[in-house]
């Protein structure tokens, strides 16, 4: 077949299934009492079952807010908002309403609504009977106080645990700087340290001094004096001449020089001061060195002990500071425990009242859902009804 002819054969096909909408419209006219008939059943139908067949359910709601004026209760309002449908709460709501059944199914008699920034929540419950709803929600009420109140309890007192334990070892590491601090004290006196250093300095500057005097004047000064000394001995005789001549016996006397004699017992007496002094010289020098090693051991170790007294006193310092702030901790969480029924609460913003009619079933709300599902039903029925009975059109969809 050529292209054209296809076209053609195309455009008849088209046309044939278009639908006619006055066609349509007069189908529907010719059943209006069918369609209508449908759509006033299906409305007679659930409103009837809304009225006498579906049990009616009664909503109660309040309106709550939870107050937490301190965040170490270990709770927020995204807590709160999860703790109130928790199996815990649930639980005491069933015991409370003295009711029974499974958690599961009281839970979704429940609806909450939170607003954050308040912080605000809404719960409704919906029950077969008023009371029952008004019932449970106020147990809902009375469950969150308690589980709140024990959640913040058990979270102050796991603080508090955790305070004493960490006060008492702050308090066993105080005791023993202290300890640590007098044991010091009594093995390394610093004052006796520092008295003993200053004698030992008092007594290096006096030996220093008198190996100055000893060399720089004492001896110098002797030296010279001796020096002067032998020459003017050097320059003496010990006789001065004869003085008689003794026929009887022969011999001649003569006479002792003094000066002489008083020159070499000052030389001798001077000589013994200067060795007396030049020996003294050189002990005072081996005990300077001496003197000066032990110096600088004790400077050294008063040093050693002032820095490690200075070390212990800076770590019994800071543990008397770690033990404060611990003391202030437990005292500051004994005061939040003491003070947690005024600090933290849950108020009830609109108490739940008992309601008047139910929320469910509606009645014109199903009949008025119904009806258009009639409506609906009726209308495809009618024009089933006419496709059926128009002639030429295939009953049977054609094979592929």
């Amino acid at each position: 077949m050529s292209e054209p002819g296809r076209e053609l054969q195309t455009c008849h096909a088209v046309a044939d299934d278009m639908i006619d909408l006055r066609e349509v419209a007069a189908a529907l006219l010719r059943h209006w009492r069918t369609i209508s008939g449908v759509t006033l059943l299906s409305a007679l139908v659930a409103f009837a079952l809304s009225a006498f067949v579906i049990p009616p359910a009664y909503e109660s709601s309040a309106v709550v807010v939870f107050r937490n004026t301190n965040p170490r209760f270990g709770i927020d309002f995204p807590a709160f908002q999860a703790l109130a449908s928790s199996p815990a709460v649930m639980e005491k709501v069933r015991q409370n309403a003295g009711i029974d059944g499974n958690i599961a199914d009281l839970r979704r008699q429940f609806r909450f609504q939170a607003d954050t920034p308040a912080p605000m929540l809404t719960v409704a419950v919906k029950a077969g009977d008023p009371y029952l709803a008004e019932r449970l929600v106020h147990s809902w009420i009375e469950a969150m106080r308690s589980e709140v109140a024990s959640m913040m309890m058990a979270s102050v007192s796991e603080q508090l645990a955790v305070a004493e334990s960490n006060n008492q070892a702050a308090s066993a590491l105080l005791f023993a700087a202290e300890e640590a601090l007098l044991a010091f004290d009594r093995e390394h006196p610093l004052d006796l340290m520092t008295a003993r250093l200053d004698r030992l300095k008092d007594r290096l500057v006096k030996d220093e001094q008198a190996l100055r005097d000893l060399t720089e004047s004492v001896i110098p000064t002797k030296e010279a004096t001796l020096e002067s000394l032998q020459r003017s001995l050097s320059q003496e005789s010990p006789m001065l001449g004869a003085l008689a001549w003794s026929a009887l016996e022969g011999v001649s006397i003569t006479q002792l020089n003094p000066t002489y004699f008083e020159l070499r017992r000052q030389v001798a007496e001077l000589e013994s001061a200067l060795a007396a002094d030049r020996l003294r010289a050189e002990i005072l020098e081996e005990e300077l060195a001496e003197l000066r090693r032990r110096v600088t051991e004790a400077a050294n170790e008063l040093i050693r002990a002032r820095l490690e007294r200075e070390r212990l006193v800076r770590e019994l310092n800071d543990a008397r500071s770690l033990f404060d702030a611990t003391r202030r901790e437990r005292d500051e969480i004994l005061r939040l425990q003491r003070q947690l029924a005024d600090r933290s609460r849950v108020e009830v913003v609109w108490d739940p009242v008992l309601p008047e009619s139910p929320v469910s079933p509606r009645k014109a709300l199903n009949a008025a859902l119904a009806s258009v599902l009639g409506a609906m039903a009726g209308i495809f029925g009618a024009l089933l009804a006419e496709w059926w009975k128009t002639p030429g059109i295939p009953k049977k969809m054609p094979s592929v």
